[in-house]
């Protein structure tokens, strides 16, 4: 019985050791930590610089993926103006709650949307976007290659997608097995939304040289 139960153990350490670790860690959070975090994830002015080649400008549309208590989404919020809009998106219900919270107390809630969605299906129609930024967060989802195409469907055939990753030591706490490795699963993805651009690109040139035909 007791080498049975020893067994069981092990087992359950198994399965619990083989689930990504941001299921835990980013779903499940206690008030303390959530408190911490509203508090870490303030806006710096020391990050602009990063968001900077985003080229965010007034009446864009955004979407900040991987949101957390909302306050970069928020700083997103004054840059576009009254007349652009931000959709604010964590797989964390805390912290689509406290953006909400957050946007309103910063007099901007009218311009910002919160979602939940954990990156597979982005809760957003077809090319509804300017620009897209992702901060710390690609490297944490399920399937790296199908968010980035999620990203390509929802962007505009100018958009863009800005991503910032610092937290790359995570690689080495939770490794990814071989056939989901995440630098091949980006590559494929980089190479289909460039696909998806040049296909786009042959569309329009198609489409002018068809109208300019029409004009002779």
């Amino acid at each position: 019985m007791a080498q049975t139960g020893h067994h069981d153990r092990g087992k359950k350490f198994l399965i619990l050791a083989n689930e990504p670790f941001y299921k835990d860690h980013w779903i499940k959070i206690d008030q303390d930590r959530l408190d911490r975090y509203d508090r870490m994830f303030q806006w710096n002015p020391a990050s602009l610089s990063l968001y900077e080649p985003a080229d965010i400008r007034p009446g864009h549309v955004v979407a900040d993926f991987g949101c957390g208590p909302g306050h970069t989404a928020i700083e997103i919020a004054k840059w576009v103006g009254p007349g652009g809009h931000v959709h604010a998106l964590d797989i964390n219900s805390e912290f689509v709650t406290q953006s909400r919270k957050n946007a309103n107390a910063a007099g901007v809630g009218d311009r910002v949307t919160a979602h939940q969605c954990d990156g597979s299906i982005l809760p957003l129609p077809d090319e509804s976007l300017d620009r897209l930024t992702t901060r710390n967060t690609i490297i944490y989802v399920d399937d790296p290659e199908r968010t980035i195409r999620e990203f390509r469907r929802v962007l505009r055939a100018s958009g863009r997608v800005h991503a910032i990753e610092g937290d790359w030591p995570m690689m080495v706490i939770e490794p990814v097995r071989r056939r989901t490795c995440f630098c091949h699963s980006i590559e494929r993805a980089i190479g289909a939304f460039k696909m998806h651009c040049n296909n786009a690109i042959k569309e329009q040139i198609a489409s002018n040289r068809s109208n300019h035909r029409s004009m002779e």
